[in-house]
């Protein structure tokens, strides 16, 4: 075989960063009208629903919540439809990755290791968190948790979950660590009845909690866990409709949905109403990256909209989603800036699917115009161990080729796609 260095270059060229932001609109319950969207700060505008159509291809039934793993993949949790929708993100550019179904268990949030081997997901219908394997996109083991486990976070290899409630749907008072180890329970805080959204900031674990009476009554308050001591402070903040669900950080305050904005928690966990951000009627979502604030903004009907605040609560941009913008993922990567001599690039490789495989995957890429074509696999070590096109005239449009890589063993692989002396890559990896 013949061996070559894989080696990435850019001539003439800068690479700088730019930030994808995604919104998952949860839909009407009932109603597989959940779409994701992409927002595009340069150009303040949004793009959707992405790959999905509600009427010809529904992404699912309550967009519950999404997670990025490994800065690869990006993975839609689907909660009346029982399943995680993936899609592969690849700069600019994305495609769909395939489904993992969990029957009936009505999953709601995921978190993965630090590796992005292994994903936990909470599911209510299972009185625990599903254990999957993600290199093979497969189930391995559910660690019962004897309630319903809303957001997790993970903190130094163990998870710690709320408990929405019990597993007869009375209201849990409960925040629990797990050891993902012995895949076990270790510990439980008590915390205000009904929490939900969870923050992490150092060594402080935030909660916030809304929770009924018999006449359903709204109720909420707030909890903070010292986790280096198991200490819990709590303030209960009574009958009241005007907190939302969401926690967010916004330079070293930690502030919660409050009457159509968001408010920051004074030392003992009470509001601080004066120090208020933002008010935008039907505040549904909320959260942040780097010195922007995203708000979730619904009146139950398609369209919503999303807005974009600086720490000051000025609006820097709006776009216009799907129904109920419930949650939020920001992907970063970088782009080429070329200077006007460089070749402008007329092709796309596309992630393979599915990936991981096995034994065979589809390779697809686009071209602009009619051209010579070269398509290798190399292994890791660089060697060239499969030419799939070799210098082959394709026509204009969309093109998908099959390797089939039976008698290669497990492992990773890298498409190289050539064309005119430029060349793209894609890493995919095959598991027997």
């Amino acid at each position: 075989m013949k061996k070559m260095s894989l080696i990435l270059f850019i001539s003439s060229s800068m690479l700088f960063a730019t930030t994808r932001i995604f919104t998952l609109c949860e839909g009407n319950f009932g109603t597989p009208n959940a779409s994701l969207w992409s927002m595009n700060e340069s150009s303040s505008q949004s793009e959707g629903p992405i790959y999905w159509d509600e009427n010809s291809n529904p992404l699912g039934d309550v967009g519950q919540s999404m997670t990025i793993v490994n800065h690869e993949k990006l993975y839609m949790i689907m909660n009346n439809s029982h399943s995680i929708e993936i899609l592969n993100l690849m700069g600019s550019n994305q495609t769909f990755s395939g489904s993992i179904p969990l029957p009936s268990a009505a999953p709601r949030y995921m978190v993965a290791n630090e590796s992005g081997s292994t994903a936990y997901v909470s599911c209510w219908n299972l009185s625990g968190i599903i254990v999957i394997d993600l290199l093979t996109d497969t189930i391995t083991d559910t660690i019962s948790v004897g309630g319903m486990p809303e957001m997790m976070v993970m903190h130094d290899g163990n998870i710690y979950t709320s408990i929405a409630m019990n597993s007869d749907w009375s209201s849990s008072d409960r925040v629990i660590r797990v050891d993902v180890t012995t895949k076990t329970v270790v510990d439980s805080f008590t915390v205000i009845p009904g929490p939900a959204a969870l923050l992490l900031k150092d060594d402080f674990l935030f909660v916030a909690s809304t929770y009924y009476d018999a006449n359903w009554n709204t109720f909420a308050g707030n909890s903070k866990i010292d986790l280096s001591t198991g200490n819990v402070l709590t303030y209960d903040a009574g009958m009241t409709f005007d907190y939302g669900s969401d926690l967010v950080q916004v330079n070293d305050d930690i502030y919660r949905i409050y009457t159509n904005g968001i408010a920051p928690l004074n030392d003992d966990l009470s509001i601080n109403i004066d120090s208020k951000i933002g008010d935008f009627p039907g505040l549904y979502s909320v959260s942040t990256q780097d010195d922007k604030i995203y708000f979730g903004s619904t009146d139950y009907t398609a369209p919503d909209h999303v807005y974009v605040t600086d720490a000051d609560g000025i609006i820097i941009s709006e776009y216009t989603v799907g129904a109920l913008p419930g949650s939020f993922a920001f992907y970063q990567y970088n782009i080429e800036s070329v200077n006007q001599d460089a070749s402008p690039t007329t092709f796309t490789l596309m992630a393979n699917y599915p990936n991981p495989f096995n034994p065979s995957t589809h390779i697809q890429f686009s071209i602009e115009t009619q051209t010579n074509v070269s398509l290798m696999v190399f292994d890791i070590h660089g060697v060239l161990i499969e030419s799939l096109i070799d210098n082959r005239i394709f026509n204009t449009g969309l093109h998908t080729i099959n390797w089939n890589a039976h008698h290669f063993p497990s492992g990773i692989y890298f498409a190289v796609l050539n064309i005119e002396g430029q060349s793209q890559i894609q890493k995919m990896s095959l598991v027997k």
